[in-house]
């Protein structure tokens, strides 16, 4: 195949009028991989772990008419997979052909869709490669990603204030002064608040107490972590629907004990299972919320919340620690999703610094999606390279992070 000139960096790319030709010869040249600590601001808790960071793999995607693509994932394994499995699956391939590598790559539908997921498929690292061709594709047509999902929607997305405990020693009074801090400083319109970490009922009382510190108009939602029982979950959020609570994610443990407390409270209840149908046939949740690298990326997202939207379920984003590229493909899902109308969740505010160039940042609840082609963010080569050593030197952040202690678990009961 005869090559074109490649584009000059900062150039565009290509018009309107060659993608056409573009379409029917770019090819994927190889795949870079990179993996990053960037630590939190500081150590926090939620229910039995505590982090201190967020481990991401970086990828490039590289063509061989100069259109390198960025994507990222969780964790450190995924460059593993990337490297010796998706790889030399892809390299050759049209970048373009987003579902035809898409069912190359990947076998079913994440870890929380699909059971009987193969390592050789993992919905991680995959998610990682097509957020990049998806950056190529933006790129190689002149448009951003919201516009190749079909069109930009809204262009800023909401997100909560996210507020995780940043010792399991702090007590109701000061957790609502700083959520009260916090919520002052974003002006976002959602807090969600980690819980489990005290005793259920301490939890109630920083509920009370939030709620007096910041006023009846501010979205209140609390995510357990799966710390508590039926029992506990049912008694807990009777208490906190006094303050008004908006949503109540992962109170407890699997799908029939979300389901047996969702029938006997009124807090709307949220769950990170993807299958639809079971989720609705047992009557376990009110809304799904789901997560690029478990459900293997954009276009089984997008699957998975037509499905929850036609069975009436509310869907929104959660936050495995996105650095900006991550960041900015939630946002361009999301700016193509008019479903997508509740708050996403975020750490960006936790976090100590970022590899791209521009950071992307909350303004009063909300996040301006990007307007370049692509994703429309570019990578700090400096900062990748400074991050990638800190990865060497400390080893992998587990983003839901190790225990508290030895032996320690969350109180379940009263």
């Amino acid at each position: 195949m005869r090559k074109r000139p490649k584009a000059s960096p900062g150039s565009t790319l290509v018009t309107l009028a060659e993608t056409a030709r573009v379409d029917q010869g770019v090819r994927i040249t190889d795949i870079e991989t990179v993996t990053v600590n960037i630590p939190f601001k500081a150590t926090n808790r939620s229910a039995g772990r505590v982090g201190r960071g967020v481990t991401r793999t970086i990828v490039r995607v590289h063509t061989d008419e100069g259109v390198t693509g960025l994507g990222e994932t969780l964790h450190a394994q995924s460059k593993h997979v990337i490297d010796h499995v998706l790889a030399p699956a892809v390299v050759g391939e049209d970048p373009v052909d987003i579902t035809g590598l898409r069912a190359r790559c990947l076998v079913g539908r994440g870890i929380y869709g699909a059971p009987g997921r193969a390592w050789e498929t993992d919905p991680w690292a995959y998610s990682g490669v097509e957020m990049a061709l998806y950056d190529i594709a933006g790129k190689v047509r002149g448009m951003p990603v919201s516009g190749l999902l079909g069109g930009t929607h809204r262009q800023r997305v909401p997100f909560v204030a996210y507020f995780y405990p940043q010792s399991s020693r702090m007590m109701p009074a000061e957790i609502a002064q700083d959520c009260a801090a916090l919520m002052a400083s974003t002006r976002a319109h959602t807090l969600e608040l980690k819980v489990g970490v005290l005793d259920p009922l301490q939890d109630a009382d920083t509920i009370r107490r939030i709620r007096d510190a910041v006023g009846p108009d501010l979205a209140i939602r609390i995510d357990a972590n799966n710390a508590w029982s039926v029992e506990s979950a049912v008694r807990t959020l009777n208490i906190m629907q006094e303050s008004d609570l908006a949503n109540a994610e992962e109170p407890c443990r699997g799908l029939t004990a979300l389901a047996r407390v969702r029938s006997r409270v009124s807090t709307p209840v949220s769950t990170h299972c993807a299958d639809v149908a079971v989720v609705a046939g047992l009557g376990a949740a009110d809304n799904i919320v789901f997560d690029l690298p478990s459900e293997g990326g954009i276009d089984s997202v997008r699957e998975a919340a037509a499905e929850a939207e036609a069975a009436g379920l509310g869907v929104w984003m959660r936050s495995t620690g996105e650095l900006g590229i991550g960041t900015a493909a939630i946002l361009h899902l999301a700016a193509a999703t008019p479903a997508m109308t509740h708050a996403n969740q975020t750490v960006l505010h936790m976090l100590a610094d970022d590899v791209v160039t521009k950071p992307l940042r909350i303004r009063e609840g909300y996040v301006d999606v990007p307007d370049g082609p692509g994703l429309g963010v570019e990578l700090d080569e400096e900062k990748v390279k400074t991050y990638a050593r800190l990865h060497a030197e400390e080893g992998t952040y587990w983003f839901w992070g190790p225990r508290h202690q030895p032996g320690w678990t969350p109180p379940r009961t009263w």
